[in-house]
């Protein structure tokens, strides 16, 4: 299980070491399709972040593996497993990752599980080094 930071806080969540982008906002080579310009959501929800070139809007911050220079613009939420509101079209975030103490933090899934298929938002890539729930892998940088 990798480390991921939040605002100089660890979280842990099942992520590997891939740290390629792609910004084509088509089908990506694992199999899985970017969404098309995002659509719907909250503005900035599910954006790449770094710390200091492209911090994210206001409300929001960045999820990072540890020591790698691009995360994901995400939020707080409470309850362990719950779907986060305000995912783009077509993508889904779940409250999964664990912050340092009781608070969490929602994670961008993609994959196939019970019938339904969620890509990633247009700056993330669908990685599957790692499964994180059945049929679900994360989306990151």
């Amino acid at each position: 299980m990798a480390v991921l930071v939040i605002a100089g806080l660890s979280l842990l969540a099942g992520c590997g070491d891939d740290d390629d982008r792609s910004d084509d906002g088509g089908a990506n080579s694992d199999g899985f399709a970017s969404l098309e310009g995002g659509g719907g959501g909250e503005e900035g929800f599910g954006d790449y972040c770094s710390d200091v070139a492209h911090p994210c809007k206001t409300g929001f911050l960045c999820a990072r593996e540890f020591g790698e220079p691009l995360g994901v613009c995400t939020k707080k939420c409470t309850v362990q497993g719950a779907v986060c509101t305000g995912a783009p079209t077509g993508a889904r975030a779940e409250c999964l990752a664990n912050i340092l103490g009781s608070d969490y933090a929602c994670v961008f899934l993609c994959g196939t599980a019970g019938g339904q298929t969620y890509v990633c938002p247009p700056e993330l890539t669908c990685k599957q080094d790692k499964q994180l729930t059945s049929g679900f892998y994360t989306c990151r940088p």
